[in-house]
């Protein structure tokens, strides 16, 4: 199974010195231990996450526990949830479109 992480959250997921982190450790422990995996891609997502947190994807997917999706599609995608929401204070059309 397969999880899509908001990058307003990434930090208290994978990050000890996150505030929020006890709430969030589970996740991280079902990643790196159980049968989770984390999906990310597409422009805006990965310049979110750059730096420390790209790195660790990458590794993540080294070891078969991300899948990146195909950046173009994500990019497509957002374009069109974006036309869609428009007006609605939506401000994650790049997690829907993963």
């Amino acid at each position: 199974m397969a999880i899509v992480i908001d990058t307003n959250a990434i930090a208290a997921v994978f990050s000890s010195s996150s505030e929020n982190h006890a709430e969030f450790m589970p996740v991280m422990n079902w990643i790196f231990s159980g049968r989770g995996s984390v999906v990310y891609g597409g422009t805006t997502y990965k310049e979110e996450i750059r730096g420390r947190y790209l790195s660790l994807f990458v590794e993540l997917k080294r070891a078969r526990r991300a899948l990146e999706i195909n950046q173009a599609l994500v990019d497509e995608r957002q374009i069109e949830i974006e036309r869609m929401a428009e007006g609605t204070g939506c401000d994650d059309h790049h997690i829907i479109a993963l």
